[in-house]
């Protein structure tokens, strides 16, 4: 009796089979049902990039309402705010200084601009502006490598090109709004170049994994050896800015990022909070050690208004060399 009932559902599943192979054969709908979706999967694996993650802005500015004797009052809050500079500070990027006005942003080579307000008190869109265009031509850098520099063959191009094009960021929040839940960068048309998913493992201390549009991770060294991708360890000063940076795989191996070095320890000017003064590079247990170009550590120097007048780099010894990004 057992064996009957098999042979019967072994037959029934042959013949539910047959049905839906006659049903994608037959019907006028399996030449979409065919093509387009792995034509459309081949095109977002080659551009890196997918529709429903493009970011699509719609400006507003929201009016608070009050009567006042029969009259209505209209008080309307800045959409979006003016900064020189921007810094980290948990995660979240935040203007460095005071606002500026349009007309002083308009005469610099680079400002930026944040938008969107969350009710947590954070600015959820950010772009980096030249006049009143989007622009390139930034210092914001992923954690993933500085893209002033130059590499060769061991960095996988693709991402180069893509962290090279970003110019405008937008923060998700968790349901407190007061931690960033997904930092997504894009380029000027809106394309998602990549994703930064910080997870919180204390106070102070978040560990954050990057993917690209498709939630691929971001292998971006050719690196047999590198398991699912770059990820770091960042630990925050009390006031939040970033302190140490370390440098992991997806199995959680600590590894060398992509100029060599296992860690970033920044200083910051007391005088000017957020203001980076040092950047000290380490080796796996904390000490000094030089990248691929020598550097141990990076000095800077900054004019009235913030900007960087002199940078300065010295070995691990503390003494000054002449480097070429």
């Amino acid at each position: 009796m057992k064996i009957a009932v098999v042979h019967s559902l072994i037959i029934l599943r042959r013949l539910l089979t047959v049905a839906l192979l006659a049903f994608f054969i037959l019907s006028p709908m399996r030449g979409q049902g065919l093509r387009e979706i792995p034509a459309a999967v081949r095109s977002a694996q080659a551009s890196g990039n997918r529709d429903n993650t493009r970011l699509h802005i719609t400006r507003s500015v929201v009016h608070q309402k009050a009567e006042e004797g029969g009259t209505t009052i209209v008080a309307v809050r800045p959409d979006s705010v003016l900064y020189r500079h921007i810094v980290r500070r948990h995660t979240w990027l935040e203007g460095l200084g005071s606002p500026i006005s349009q007309a002083e942003a308009d005469t610099l080579p680079l400002y930026f601009k944040l938008s969107i307000k969350s009710e947590a008190g954070h600015w959820q869109h950010v772009e980096a502006m030249q006049g009143n265009a989007p622009t390139t031509n930034h210092h914001i850098n992923s954690y993933l490598l500085d893209t002033s520099h130059d590499y060769g063959r061991e960095v996988d191009a693709r991402w180069i090109r893509r962290l090279r094009s970003v110019c405008q960021w937008y923060f998700f929040s968790d349901p407190s709004g007061k931690q960033v839940f997904e930092e997504r960068a894009y380029d000027a048309e809106g394309n998602m170049m990549y994703a930064f998913t910080p997870v919180p493992l204390a106070e102070d201390i978040v560990v954050g994994s990057y993917t690209d549009a498709l939630g691929m991770p971001a292998e971006i060294v050719e690196d047999t050896t590198l398991y699912y991708g770059t990820v770091v360890r960042i630990k925050y000063t009390p006031e939040g800015y970033d302190h140490t940076i370390r440098y992991m795989d997806g199995a959680g191996y600590v590894r060398p990022n992509v100029d060599g070095i296992y860690e970033k320890r920044m200083e910051y000017d007391p005088a000017s909070p957020g203001r980076l003064t040092t950047i000290t590079n380490g080796n796996p247990v904390g000490f000094r050690m030089e990248d691929r170009y020598g550097v141990c550590i990076t000095r800077y120097t900054y004019n009235d208004v913030g900007d960087i007048i002199a940078t300065d780099y010295a070995d691990r010894d503390g003494q000054p060399i002449k480097h070429q990004p």
